[in-house]
This record gives C-alpha cells, structure tokens and sequence, in this order.
C-alpha cells in the first residue's frame, strides 16, 4: 500500500471491521451453498430451499453492506470480484454446473475475493491497534480509490464479460433454433442485433490477443461468413475450420477472462500484474512523474509571486491604502498649531496600535523631505521598520517643540521620535505642516539626528 493515508473516526473504523467479518462469513456460507447444492444426496426440495438461500443471501450482500457501495472503486477490487462472480451465474445451478465441470473460473475468483477479505480484514485490525486513545485511525487511501491500475482491470474486466455473455447468447439462440417450436425469425433478428454489437462495441478485442487479430478475425468471419443461424449451426458442429475457430474463441475468451481475475489477485497482494500480452497496464509502481511535479511546481511558483506581488503593492507601495488625511478629525474652532499637535497626536497613535496605514494618513501626498525623498519612499521605510518588528515600540514627543508660522506653512522644532529600540537612536526633526482640503498635513520633514 501507498504512504498516503485518510484519517478516520475510531466508531466508523469499528464499523468497517463489523461489516467486512459479517461479508467474510457470508462468503464462505456462499460457497457452501455451491457444494450443498452439487451434492449428489440433495433431492429437489433441497435444492429449492438452498436457490432461495442463495437469493437471500445475495439480497443481503447487496443491501446490507454499505462499505462495498462507498468503497467501489477500492477494496482491492472486493466489489468488482464479487459482481463477477454473481454474474457468472445467476442460480446455484449454474455455479455449481461450472465447479464441477472443472472450469474453475467460479473457485478462482471466489478465492481471490476471500483472500482480500481476509488482507482487509487484518489491516483494519492493525490499523485498531495503531490508533492511539483519542485519535482517529489512519486507513491506506487505496481502501477508498483503487490506482489507475486498478480501474484499467475493472474496464477490461466489464467489458471482457460482456462479451462472453453476447458469445453464449450466441450459442443459446443456435440451440433454440433447432427447437421444433422456435420463433425462427425473432431468433434470426436477435443474430442480426449480436453481430452489430459484437462488431462495434468491443474496440479492444486486438490487444487482448497480445495486439494480433488472430482470434478476432476468426469471431469476425464466424459472424460475417454465416448469414443465418441454420449455417452458424452447420460450422460450429462440422469438422473443419469453422469448427476450429469456433472453439479457439471460446476458450480464447475464457483465457482473457481467467488472466484478467488473476491479475486483480496479483493487484491485491502488491504484486506486479500479469495481464494478456498487449492490455497496456501500467504497475503499480509507476515512475516519478517528473512531468507533473514540474507543472505543479511552476503554477505554485506563480502563486508565490503573485500573492508577493500583492503584498508589496499593498503594504509597501500602499495601493488601497487610507488617503491622505483620512480619518483625522479635528474640530476647525481650533487654532492652527493645536490642529497640528492633533496631527502629530494622531502620528503617535499609529506608533502605539502598530499600523503604518495610520501613520500615513497624516502626510500630505506632496510631501518631501531635505534628501528629496516623497512619500512613497517614507511608506516602504516605515513598512521594512514595521516588518523588522520595531514601528510599534517608537513614540512621537513634541512637548518640547515650537510652532511658527511662515507664510502657508507651520513648522514645528524639534519633533522628537524616540525609537524605544536598543541600538536605534531618536530623530529630531523639523516638520512642515500645510492646510490640505481643510486639513493640516505633514508636508515637509528635515533635521534628522
């Protein structure tokens, strides 16, 4: 089993391990409902009695176990094997007409389906008592999805017998229409429907016989070369070619349908699969898919840059951040250099609440500084000191500042902000203040030491 695993509640892991002992016990009542009913000494009766067990009990199978619906396509193939089986035959009669003519094919896959119950039923139970008090248990994720391996069976499989269903059907009209009260010209339109099926709806026939068309040019010209059932029945009982052909599909069919049961087998224990020659199936141990880790690699890649590019833009060049003045009330009856120690009040805020966005609001979008520098290269200094952890620890002290009045403009000298940060030194500096919409902004700043 693959590393990969789905976790699951400890009540729903009891409940798999309830269901698959009852489905493990039902199985083996079934087989002996086979030998019941092969045994000589069973009178008529008897055998009534033993096909309305064997309807009940697929009855049950069917409804009452759930794990084998929401497992379908896991299971080591349980699901699929079974089907196979109950398609087989649908009476004991029938099965029990195929175990003892020795073809085997009802005792193999019987086997095989016991065998994977018996595997699941074990590796539940590990899996148990693996789980620690608390915890949910960890179930391979096979159990749930069978591997493209897997499924590529399960198509074959389907296919595989519907085919040999349609070819005795072919047999079954063949023998009624020898019957002195058959329906012949119903029998003759249901051949006609058979070999336009078999024609068009089994596409894989070629590689199922190892990618040669031997046996399927053989099927093709037993079809086409016999117009009507009274000829298909004088070639299949002949001795010469017809006859030849007619038993190289049967046991043809029967040979793909054994190898592909036994390579379901195989799946289940872990083993490499034997399939026909040409049924192109890769193994379960499928090379690294160098291909598709790139893909993965290169769209996670994108992402990466993609969310990076966001938050440069948003955090450092400040797309969709408060404009300018944003938020900042402050009440118009008062003088302009208490409205400016408002601004400044609201400058220390964003110190304390750690948030840059804030601390932008109260510069003017003209603003520049002695070097030159304007506002969107204050944000990306604020932002890598914010990053760096020390933004929220500075402090903006201005008690020991005076306010003059030049033309448009207050200054205010020394505004002091300490950086509260060892190693870090206060800056001094001269900030200009202008009205903006109504508002005074930090349009200026200079005098840093």
């Amino acid at each position: 089993m693959a590393s990969k695993c789905r976790a699951v509640p400890v009540p729903e892991l009891e409940g798999f391990e309830r269901q698959f002992r009852a489905l493990h016990k039902d199985w083996h009542y079934f087989y002996k409902l086979i030998q019941a009913y092969g045994d000589p000494r069973a009178d008529s009766e008897r055998r009534r009695a033993l096909e309305i067990a064997f309807l009940e009990l697929k009855s049950r199978i069917s409804c009452d176990y759930s794990v084998l619906t929401a497992w379908r396509s896991g299971a080591c193939g349980i699901p699929s094997g079974i089907s196979d089986v109950f398609a087989e035959g649908t009476t004991l009669k029938s099965l029990s007409a195929d175990v003892e003519g020795g073809r085997g094919i009802i005792e193999e896959e019987w086997r095989v389906v016991d065998e994977a119950l018996g595997y699941i039923r074990q590796l539940l139970r590990e899996c148990h008592q693996k789980t620690k008090p608390g915890k949910p248990a960890k179930l391979p994720v096979e159990l749930f999805a069978e591997c493209k391996t897997g499924q590529a069976i399960e198509k074959h499989s389907v296919l595989c017998r519907a085919l040999q269903a349609d070819w005795r059907r072919v047999h079954a009209l063949m023998d009624a229409y020898i019957h002195p009260q058959a329906d012949k010209r119903r029998l003759e339109e249901e051949l006609l429907e058979l070999k336009s099926k078999i024609a068009c709806e089994y596409p894989t026939l070629p590689s199922w016989f190892g990618g040669r068309d031997e046996v399927a040019v053989a099927l093709e010209r037993i079809l086409d070369g016999h117009s009507t059932l009274a000829s298909l029945a004088d070639g299949r009982w002949s001795n010469g070619r017809t006859h030849k052909e007619w038993r190289s599909v049967d046991e043809s069919i029967g040979e793909i349908r054994s190898r592909l049961t036994l390579a379901r087998a195989d799946l289940a224990r872990g083993k490499d699969v034997a399939l026909p020659q040409g049924i192109v199936v890769q193994s379960p141990r499928r090379p690294f898919p160098v291909k598709k880790v790139l893909i993965r690699l290169s769209a996670l890649f994108l992402i990466v840059i993609a969310v990076a590019t966001v938050y440069f833009l948003r955090n450092f060049v400040g797309v969709g951040a408060p404009e300018a003045g944003a938020g900042i009330e402050v009440s118009a009856t008062l003088e302009d250099e208490k409205q400016a120690e408002a601004v400044l009040a609201v400058m220390n805020e964003s110190f304390v609440r750690g948030d840059v966005d804030m601390f932008m609001t109260t510069i003017a979008n003209d603003f520049t500084d002695d070097e030159g520098n304007g506002r969107r290269a204050l944000r990306i200094v604020l932002q890598a000191y914010h990053t760096k952890g020390d933004f929220k620890f500075a402090r903006v002290i201005w008690s020991r500042a005076e306010f003059t009045r030049q033309d448009e403009w207050i200054y205010a000298n020394p505004v002091i902000i300490q950086a509260n940060v060892e190693g870090e030194r206060d800056l001094y500096i001269k900030m200009g203040f202008k009205q903006v919409g109504g508002k005074w902004l930090i349009s200026s700043a200079g005098g840093y030491g």
